[in-house]
């Protein structure tokens, strides 16, 4: 009697799992669904960004920056972004290192230590301790720009390009970006050799210097605008935060050095819709996301067996694409107001009792797209405090 009991709870307990592995195995024998018209708009996109000319696009040169003196840094980046992409796309393991290319030239590497005394820093520009320190290092600030003459003057090459789209390879897995401190570096070095110029040569062309920053918010502005990741998008938040404090402040010293009021249409202009937009970004998000799904997620390093009998049969890959670009979007929507807090269109909130059927075709796919169906409040409040900066760079540059 009692080894009979054992029996059936043996077969109960093997039984009703592998029944629901078969009937799971039978409902994903379904085909995959056709490319959803958001993500036929997504790849449209991404296909006439591919078409921007490497010659015009700053992401190159940026990849080539330390480039030695007597090469082309443009030949140099376009080299690294080819070898890249080839070895990322033909990677066989997750686990193989990627290329770390040698840095022929660095960066003088006292950058830091001239700003970062006390209240003296690139997003705490326009207080006053920083004013009395930037006096102070005036001797340090001169040898550094002479160190870094020539990533100056690459750099004012870069700010002459018309787009700077970072470019993805198929591959994401181990596709680490640019080097975003690197942009930062530029950025202030250039700001210091404006600043320097304007407070050491009496006789600097005033037109000449709002050139030079009208040209740098420019090229920082169409950054902020077309930023294809959220972590560029936030560079590209900090890089113009930066900006207009710097360029408010620098307008303050021109006063006061040159007894001259100059506007700059790059501090002064409100920020347009397409640089607050997150748009691109999700767009860039969800490329990112696809090549996770494709290289690293299914088909990556796991057991053969667990691939063959517990991934590959519950994972569709353009549902989950589709799904994946539609829980963003809906997220998006609700924190813009499109959609009221109070309703979520995202497929994924679903009572439980319906979930369990809807989470029957595809679960591997739905499971991994709905744990990334997050709220994106803080990239937003990010978005106010830049309106903000620029609220008070203004009333300090024309007061």
């Amino acid at each position: 009697m009692i080894k009979s009991v054992f029996k059936w709870c043996a077969i109960v307990l093997l039984g009703v799992p592998f029944s629901l592995y078969i009937l799971l195995v039978l409902i994903n024998l379904s085909s995959d669904e056709e490319k959803s018209p958001l993500v036929l708009e997504y790849e449209n996109f991404l296909a006439e960004k591919s078409k921007i000319d490497p010659k015009d696009n700053a992401f190159v040169y940026f990849m080539g920056i330390t480039a030695r003196p007597e090469d082309d840094f443009y030949e140099v980046g376009l080299e690294r972004v080819k070898d890249r992409t080839k070895r990322l796309d033909t990677i066989e393991s997750i686990s193989e290192k990627m290329p770390i290319y040698d840095d022929h030239i660095k960066m003088a590497p006292t950058l830091n230590t001239i700003l970062t005394y006390d209240t003296c820093s690139f997003s705490n520009s326009i207080e006053e301790r920083c004013i009395q320190i930037l006096d102070e290092k005036q001797g340090e600030i001169k040898n550094l720009l002479e160190e870094n003459k020539l990533f100056l003057e690459r750099y004012q090459t870069i700010l002459n390009l018309k787009h700077m789209y970072e470019i993805h390879p198929k591959n994401t897995v181990k596709y680490s970006g640019l080097a975003y401190q690197t942009i930062f570096t530029l950025h202030r070095l250039n700001m210091l050799d404006i600043l320097y110029e304007i407070t050491n040569n009496p006789n600097v062309k005033l037109e000449t210097i709002r050139v030079r920053l009208e040209q740098e918010g420019k090229f920082i502005r169409n950054y902020l605008s077309t930023s294809n990741t959220m972590i560029s998008k936030m560079i590209a938040i900090g890089l113009t935060k930066e900006y207009f404090n710097w360029t408010a402040f620098i307008l303050s010293e021109i006063q006061k050095n040159h007894n001259q009021n100059i506007s700059i249409t790059n501090l002064t202009s409100p920020l347009t819709e397409a640089e607050l937009s997150f748009d691109t970004t999700l767009i860039g998000e969800w490329q990112f996301a696809r090549g996770i799904f494709d290289y690293g997620f299914v088909g990556g390093e796991q057991n053969i067996l667990i691939n063959y009998f517990l991934i590959e049969p519950f994972y569709k890959r353009q549902s989950t694409l589709n799904l994946y670009a539609e829980t963003m979007r809906s997220s998006f929507k609700k924190i813009t107001g499109e959609e009221p807090q109070t309703i979520n269109k995202s497929p994924c909130n679903q009572a439980f009792i319906n979930s369990l059927g809807w989470y029957s075709f595809n679960p591997i796919g739905k499971i991994f797209s709905c744990v990334g169906d997050t709220v994106w409040e803080d990239y937003f409040d990010r978005t106010d405090k830049l309106q903000e900066t620029q609220r008070n760079t203004i009333e300090y540059a024309i007061k």
